[in-house]
């Protein structure tokens, strides 16, 4: 039953969430240092799970495009 409520309670909740993530992020950033402040206000913007799942997108991403850089390198260098 939780799951057919989630998707309509969490885009009121859910935009709120993500802007005071962002606050966190940004503000944490001037106050102590943004590799604190970026995941806490990540998490805080997403749920853990949702930070957990965006960092391992992310990290796929960046070795998708380091391996085709590589593999670039390898063909034409």
């Amino acid at each position: 039953s939780s799951s057919t409520y989630t998707p309509t309670h969490s885009s009121s909740s859910g935009s709120s969430r993500a802007v005071w993530g962002w606050i966190v992020a940004i503000l944490g950033s001037f106050i102590f240092t943004p590799v604190l402040a970026i995941p806490i206000g990540m998490i805080i913007g997403m749920g853990l799970s949702g930070a957990i799942s965006f960092v391992f997108r992310f990290l796929s991403t960046i070795i998708t495009v380091v391996v085709i850089i590589f593999l670039f390198m390898l063909i034409f260098g």
